[in-house]
């Protein structure tokens, strides 16, 4: 499955950090509540999975999201097509604002798993 942020197509959402590959990229973690998905946080790293299973960033997070954490990722192709740390900076202006409404959006997915959204 992939979830549309700001024109580019993530793989996810996911609830475990198992299925997340050991690959530089972007990720969007997001507050999901039913269908709907708040940007809460993102980043780029060299290595995703290292990052998002790092305690720190969970400890940060707290418990401030009232459903699902959830993270989408955008993996760097080998040719690097875009630039992540561009990305991320795109994301983050866009979403991460002091009007938490504007980092709502609703699930814009490719069930191309046919996986159903995070319980």
């Amino acid at each position: 499955m992939s979830i549309v942020v700001d024109d580019y197509v993530f793989e996810g959402p996911f609830t475990d950090h198992e299925a997340i590959e050991d690959r530089p990229g972007v990720f969007v973690i997001h507050c999901c509540n039913d269908a709907d998905y708040r940007v809460v946080d993102v980043g780029s790293s060299d290595n995703l999975r290292q990052t998002l299973e790092d305690d720190s960033r969970r400890t940060m997070l707290g418990n401030k999201c009232e459903g699902t954490y959830t993270v989408a990722v955008l993996y760097a192709s080998g040719e690097k097509s875009y630039a992540p740390d561009k990305v991320e900076e795109r994301i983050r202006r866009r979403f991460l604002v002091s009007n938490a409404a504007r980092g709502r959006h609703s699930m814009a997915a490719k069930r191309e798993t046919g996986a159903a959204p995070p319980e």
